[in-house]
């Protein structure tokens, strides 16, 4: 940070200066012309009154009060400073994080506590220029935390991306092999089912998130279960239903032929030979062929 050096008492010495510089000079101009007396007069004596007239000018009052000046406005300068940089290190204490920002505490963990006035004594100077590089390795240090947290942000997003990705992978995998998994969920929809932010982030990081999220929207009571779960909680649960998951038994249609209707009517059904005693088959035999 740039702390305004007041420059007050500087500026006012050179206008004053330039004022009195002003006032003592004199308009060759407006001076009147000597009388023509046939002598010459010697130059030396009008350069001696001239020095004469500066002399009666109160230089040396001025001289005085200027060191005076010049020190209290130092002072002055100096706890302007020092209560600039309080009012930035309390801005800096007081700002709360928007987003997942950098509060004060974070800073003072990095650099510690800024330096106090009583550890100084007297020493006014030495105070400043400790708060001031206090000052300015904080406001350092809160930018370098500021962009570590920019990143880890930014990891964070683009890590729940990829598990949603993989999740709508495995939502359309496992609606292969569940014919009503669309019409379960599109039910769940219409009912108002929604899973709180913590089951939902959980689901989606599961392998099993896909047969997790059929699970519930079949079971809405055991969703509103985990709604009011903390997050420990419904991460044991969510452990245990995956741990009893199974795939739905499907109906399954024989490719097999009809069995065999038997003639209606008188007609007799004709024997299998292959069931019959050695005996039977003789007479079956012999019956064909006559």
């Amino acid at each position: 940070m740039d702390i305004e050096n007041d420059g007050s008492a500087p500026a006012d010495d050179t206008l004053l200066a330039d004022q009195v510089d002003e006032s003592t000079q004199v308009d060759a101009g407006d001076e009147p012309e000597p009388a023509d007396t046939g002598t010459d007069e010697p130059e030396g004596d009008q350069d001696a009154g001239d020095g004469a007239g500066d002399a009666d000018e109160p230089e040396g009052d001025e001289d005085d009060e200027q060191p005076k000046r010049k020190k209290a406005s130092g002072s002055e300068r100096l706890k302007r400073r020092l209560a600039a940089a309080e009012a930035e290190l309390a801005t800096l204490r007081s700002r709360a994080p928007s987003d997942g920002g950098v509060t004060w505490a974070d800073v003072r963990a990095e650099i510690g506590d800024p330096p106090r006035e009583e550890d100084f004594g007297a020493d006014y100077a030495a105070y400043d220029r400790a708060r001031t590089a206090y000052e300015i390795d904080a406001r350092q240090t809160a930018r370098q935390l500021q962009r570590r947290a920019v990143e880890a942000r930014e990891a964070h997003h683009a890590a729940l991306r990829e598990q949603v990705e993989a999740h709508q992978e495995r939502v359309e995998e496992f609606a292969k092999k569940v014919p009503d998994f669309a019409t379960t969920l599109q039910k769940a929809s219409r009912d108002g089912l929604k899973a709180s932010p913590i089951v939902e982030r959980l689901v989606i990081e599961s392998d099993s998130s896909a047969h997790l999220l059929y699970h519930l929207a079949k079971n809405p009571e055991r969703l509103d279960r985990l709604n009011r779960m903390s997050e420990r909680e419904a991460i044991r649960e969510i452990g245990r239903i995956e741990a009893r998951l199974t795939l739905p038994t499907q109906k399954t249609t024989t490719k097999a032929p009809p069995p065999t209707t038997p003639p209606k009517g008188g007609a007799s059904a004709v024997p299998d030979p292959s069931k019959m005693t050695m005996e039977q088959y003789r007479k079956w035999r012999e019956a064909r062929k006559g």
